[in-house]
């Protein structure tokens, strides 16, 4: 059988979200989590940044906005980001989710089109370059169903698509693994911080003395972040260099970690918030108010890499030190202190002044070298997962292309 040039909307049943109101949202993860522009990534749902909807008010009719296994659901506004296009695809162990509104829902009609070949449509560069150049708007770029829907491809036969779908899958199921290690290995990480730094429960504290003032081991101290004895704040702007470099926005960057590829730039032609060249061994994180974002850069990290003025960084003054770094901001109870001091009316973030009001215990020297010695080995680890991860998406997206337009037959 020969291939089928169609229009999308000839092979999935499409449908909108539901207008919840966000003044009844909830942050209690008992609740019912929705899906919403915020929380819709490229490639992925983040789960963990979800808002929530009370169980108890469900309104007649609400039941229908329930995602089930296999909905591809695409963001209708700003749906290309940092490079890439937010959209998901609703798997048999995802949380029981409500669909909100501008949050389009494509269902594959499977006598036509497999699911997972439809999330190769959806994931494809065609998709995307489609999405980001009919995106429309002043304030905020968006999509309509009848775009969506009016999207052309080549069609293979069932067969076909499931054999395409099949070694896609492959690389797909890898990067989730790997998306699973790194959060057990950042949840071991996390469990040992709240442990010992928490709970005070670190290496033979049965016989440190505690301040009865301060309530801490003696030689700890509550002081701001960037005035800490084992780190410091990195506000070096980027210096002349002549080789091209990887630029970075808070847009590429999905809960920890790289998630998209940059553009790459010479000194001459970089955007104007490319401000910070990148040192190994530091801790980025977005300073805008409700954003949780995260940059690890260990000592076997690429360091070409500039970063927009959008993040902020700190740098340990020992490699010891990274692992309480990267715990310590990589922390919800950080990010929560952060969004108290974040001001600002058109955008709200820290600036130099709310940076210097964020306090947290520092311990003593000693303890966090220990705690580095234990952690290392696990961030590291992290990091090198992230990599591979990066460089199986790359395969991935160049093997897609040469399978659709049938330069690799299967």
């Amino acid at each position: 059988m020969s291939w089928e040039n169609i229009q999308l909307g000839s092979v999935i049943d499409f449908s909108n979200g539901f207008a919840f109101k966000s003044a009844f949202f909830t942050d209690n993860k008992s609740d019912i989590p929705l899906v919403k522009g915020e929380n819709l990534g490229k490639g992925e749902v983040l789960w963990e940044m979800s808002k929530y909807w009370k169980n108890d008010n469900m309104t007649n009719g609400i039941e229908k906005f329930f995602l089930n296994a296999n909905d591809i659901i695409l963001a209708m506004d700003r749906p290309y980001v940092g490079g890439g296009l937010k959209f998901a695809m609703i798997k048999e162990d995802s949380p029981r989710a409500l669909q909100v509104q501008r949050i389009g829902r494509l269902v594959a009609k499977e006598t036509r089109i497999t699911p997972l070949f439809l999330k190769c449509i959806i994931g494809s560069f065609d998709f995307l370059n489609y999405i980001k150049n009919i995106q429309g708007g002043v304030g905020v770029p968006h999509i309509s169903p009848a775009q969506i829907k009016g999207f052309e491809f080549d069609l293979p036969p069932l067969p076909t698509q499931k054999r395409i779908a099949s070694i896609l899958s492959a690389y797909d199921d890898s990067i989730e693994n790997n998306l699973k290690r790194i959060k057990l290995l950042e949840e071991t990480a996390q469990n040992i911080y709240k442990e010992w730094f928490v709970h005070f429960r670190f290496p033979n504290y049965e016989h440190t003395a505690f301040d009865a003032e301060s309530g801490l081991p003696v030689g700890w101290d509550k002081k701001s972040l960037n005035n800490f004895n084992c780190i410091f704040q990195f506000k070096e702007k980027v210096r002349p260099f002549t080789d091209e470099k990887e630029y970075l926005a808070t847009a590429n960057i999905d809960g920890i970690n790289i998630y998209e590829r940059g553009e790459y730039f010479t000194f001459y032609n970089k955007p104007s918030r490319a401000q910070y060249l990148a040192p190994q061994e530091s801790v980025w994180f977005a300073k805008m108010s409700k954003t949780y974002k995260v940059i690890l850069f260990t000592k076997s990290s690429n360091n070409d890499i500039l970063l927009s003025s959008g993040f902020v960084g700190f740098v340990p003054i020992s490699s010891d030190f990274l692992p309480f770094l990267f715990c310590l901001i990589n922390n919800k109870l950080f990010f929560d202190t952060k969004d108290l001091f974040c001001t600002g009316s058109t955008q709200v973030s820290l600036n130099n002044e709310s940076i210097s009001k964020l306090i947290f215990i520092e311990p003593n020297l000693e303890i966090i070298t220990e705690f580095g010695n234990i952690v290392y080995p696990l961030i590291e680890q992290i990091n090198k997962l992230f990599e591979l991860n990066q460089k199986l998406k790359e395969a991935r997206d160049i093997l897609l292309p040469r399978l659709m337009n049938r330069t690799i037959e299967v």
